[in-house]
């Protein structure tokens, strides 16, 4: 996606990261980075949530063709993910993470009106 109107940036438009100059190599340093920290936020936001604290040292990974995750299902669950592109790894673990927020608020707030 081309970020840029008249050579600056659209901060309209969502950030994603091919819009980094970085290389291959390093946007998915930075999609590993997003990952452990999407998972942490995860983590500390439900305590009583799945216990992944033991896969914390393996968010994501990238081996050959497929992106690998104890953390994220990534659209067809288990633990290898076929990926189009570095694009949609990212917005696959960030869909992910708000959904699993929504599905915990959801379920606080329905457990709050149960005990008021």
């Amino acid at each position: 996606m081309d970020r840029t109107r008249g050579g600056t940036i659209d901060k309209k438009q969502p950030m994603h990261i091919d819009d980094l100059d970085l290389t291959e190599e390093q946007k998915k340093q930075v999609l590993r980075l997003i990952a452990w920290h999407l998972w942490h936020i995860y983590q500390e936001s439900n305590p009583d949530g799945p216990d992944y604290h033991c896969k914390s040292y393996d968010p994501l990974d990238f081996w050959e063709d497929q992106v690998h995750s104890y953390v994220f299902d990534m659209e067809d669950g288990g633990r290898h993910h076929n990926y189009k592109n570095l694009q949609h790894v990212e917005c696959m673990i960030i869909a992910e993470t708000i959904e699993k927020l929504k599905q915990d608020f959801t379920y606080l707030l329905e457990d709050e009106g149960r005990e008021g």
